[in-house]
């Protein structure tokens, strides 16, 4: 599929922001010498156990295949890998990924994550609006969706306030242990008119 007038992720502009408390936050777009960073980021989010999907052992992508999925989105003008940073360290990484079906290529799956230290500062608003930004100067992009725990009110919150909408929910679609479920909700966001 061929996608004419996107930004390439290396044109993405690095944003720099001052956090609470003073640190300078920079999002900028993926680099296969993230690779590191980007696990270890992940890797401590699936470790919480709290709102993912992944268990941590079932996350068992090596180096040499995070640096080729970040060399893909560096390869297709249709997706997207922010990593946010502080003092040089990966405190977070964002990821648009559009389906490869022409009827569907309008849209944009958002995943996203941050380290537990870091949220509530300001850093996933940070990755998203830079994300919805690309998003809207694609000239492709037109819906950003994701899904959410319904127990994961913060993020919700956060979602709403960047001007995401609920579009419906997967009862008990996410099973957290034996007997206990929670509703996975689907949210989304036009990015143009």
């Amino acid at each position: 599929m061929v996608f004419r007038g996107l930004m390439t992720l290396a044109q993405v502009r690095a944003v720099e922001s001052i956090l609470p408390g003073g640190a300078k936050l920079v999002v900028r777009a993926a680099r296969p010498e993230d690779t590191a960073g980007l696990l270890a980021a992940t890797v401590a989010v699936f470790e919480e156990r709290g709102h993912t999907v992944t268990e941590p052992d079932e996350f068992q992508v090596t180096e040499e295949q995070e640096r080729a999925w970040v060399q893909r989105h560096l390869d297709d003008p249709g997706s997207l890998v922010l990593v946010a940073e502080v003092d040089g360290v990966v405190i977070g990484s964002l990821s648009l990924e559009r389906p490869n079906r022409r009827r569907l290529a309008h849209t944009a799956i958002l995943g996203i994550v941050v380290t537990k230290e870091w949220r509530g500062r300001g850093v996933g608003t940070a990755l998203i609006r830079s994300a919805l930004a690309w998003a809207a100067e694609s000239g492709a992009i037109e819906k950003v969706c994701l899904s959410v725990f319904s127990s994961n009110v913060g993020a919700i919150g956060l979602y709403e306030r960047l001007g995401f909408a609920e579009e419906g929910r997967r009862p008990r679609g996410i099973k957290v242990g034996p007997g206990s479920y929670v509703d996975e909700v689907l949210m989304y966001r036009f990015v143009t008119r």
